[in-house]
């Protein structure tokens, strides 16, 4: 996609919801959400959580009882800070298990209702083992699931060495680094060719939402190394 296209795409689509974006964002004094960088973390106080972020510490409560490293990446990192849309996944990147480990996890989800919905969650280390994932829900449930695979990449793992900590009244749960999970959706809005699905529009609820409290050199930098340069220009100038 060229920067001309950008320049069509959004002349050609005067009622863009990137134009009315600002006056949608979330009035962020209602969920009293305060950033701090040592630790990283975010502290979301007097937040009512919807059913979906009860499902999300259900699940993670697990990994955090077995003490295994997770990091959540993706849609659900937008819904959680007040993007106003559903998901049916959230995915869940897990470091990498041993077998043993792996049904010590297998053994806790199945004992908290757990099943794999297109695979037995038995079958979850050579799943995974294999660069596979494997979508979980509660039992005789479809959504919402969590899919979870074992990190594979350089960006996975700096999600998950350095996670940023979201803190409820309810419990607390491990997310990507804001900077770089904006640039993972524009490199998937990218890999899409879309400016107008969901995931530029998850990097633009981000960028908008957090623009004078994240690290915008630490962003840039993410955004070179990802690769999408054009999209984050496209991003800017909104």
């Amino acid at each position: 996609m060229t920067s001309s296209r950008y320049s069509a795409e959004r002349k050609s689509n005067k009622s863009s919801p990137f134009s009315q974006f600002r006056r949608c964002l979330p009035r962020l004094g209602e969920y009293r959400i305060q950033i701090v960088n040592d630790p990283p973390e975010i502290t979301i106080r007097h937040h009512h959580l919807a059913i979906g972020d009860k499902d999300v510490l259900k699940f993670t409560q697990i990994l955090d009882a077995c003490e295994f490293d997770y990091v959540i990446m993706s849609g659900y990192v937008a819904i959680l800070t007040g993007r106003s849309r559903s998901t049916e996944d959230i995915d869940i990147i897990l470091e990498s298990l041993s077998e043993t480990e792996t049904e010590q996890l297998v053994t806790e989800l199945k004992d908290h209702g757990y099943w794999g919905m297109a695979m037995p969650l038995d079958e979850m280390y050579s799943m995974l083992s294999e660069g596979s994932r494997i979508r979980i829900a509660e039992e005789g449930e479809m959504y919402p699931n969590f899919e979870t695979w074992f990190v594979s990449n350089d960006v996975e793992r700096e999600a998950l060495s350095n996670p940023l900590t979201v803190i409820f009244d309810e419990g607390q749960i491990e997310i990507s680094p804001l900077e770089l999970q904006i640039a993972y959706n524009l490199r998937l809005a990218q890999a899409a060719d879309s400016l107008s699905g969901k995931d530029f529009e998850d990097a633009l609820h981000l960028y908008l939402t957090f623009e004078e409290r994240f690290n915008t050199e630490q962003l840039e930098t993410y955004v070179n190394k990802l690769g999408v340069e054009d999209y984050y220009a496209e991003l800017t100038g909104v």
